[in-house]
């Protein structure tokens, strides 16, 4: 009360499923990057609020333009996966692939909500399954914690890379009532303004 309306959310949030309510924004501005970034960011902000939003939503955002605009997945994740002190790559992901994804999205990693975790597991599991998009949804649902939360980005990041066409049939042909969404997918790359390179 008393607030300006843009100013009314909380700015102490800490949670993965927040960054589900911006990444429409960034396929809808795709084809201006600078536009989407900061329309992503600024909806973000509206309600969930803080520092650490803020850097997970620029980290996911990056990543998700960058293979939008023809960049390969695993190359976008390390560059924008850094460290904010001194630029380094937080944690070589792909050295976890050896062990079971609940030990590393559990264990190693929170199942849990909170950035500083959910943010290296969604990643974690997005470079793990970046070529079986269906099985690393599934893997993700398996791990628990806020798998809701982390499903949404890592579908995403996954749907970025592979479009459409990387998730079963089933899963879309199976709905009663698709949502709009699905059936406005740009038949070329040109329809959102991007350029394949």
């Amino acid at each position: 009360q008393g607030r300006a309306l843009l100013e009314c959310g909380r700015k102490d949030e800490n949670h993965i499923g927040g960054l589900s309510l911006m990444l429409p924004l960034i396929l809808a501005f795709a084809g201006d990057r600078g536009t989407a970034e900061k329309m992503a960011l600024e909806h973000l902000s509206l309600t969930h609020g803080g520092p650490a939003m803020a850097y997970g939503g620029k980290i996911i955002v990056r990543i998700i333009l960058d293979v939008l605009h023809g960049r390969k997945l695993a190359s976008a994740i390390q560059d924008h996966y850094q460290d904010e002190n001194d630029g380094q790559t937080k944690h070589p992901l792909e050295t976890l692939f050896e062990f079971p994804d609940q030990m590393v999205v559990g264990k190693h990693f929170s199942s849990a909500c909170y950035m500083d975790q959910s943010i290296p597991a969604t990643l974690y599991l997005t470079l793990k399954y970046k070529r079986n998009p269906e099985k690393g949804l599934i893997a993700n649902t398996m791990c628990g914690g806020d798998n809701a939360g982390r499903g949404s980005v890592l579908g995403a990041l996954l749907g970025a890379a592979g479009g459409l066409s990387c998730w079963p049939d089933r899963w879309v042909s199976g709905l009663l009532h698709p949502p709009p969404i699905i059936s406005l997918e740009p038949q070329h790359d040109h329809e959102i303004g991007l350029e394949r390179k």
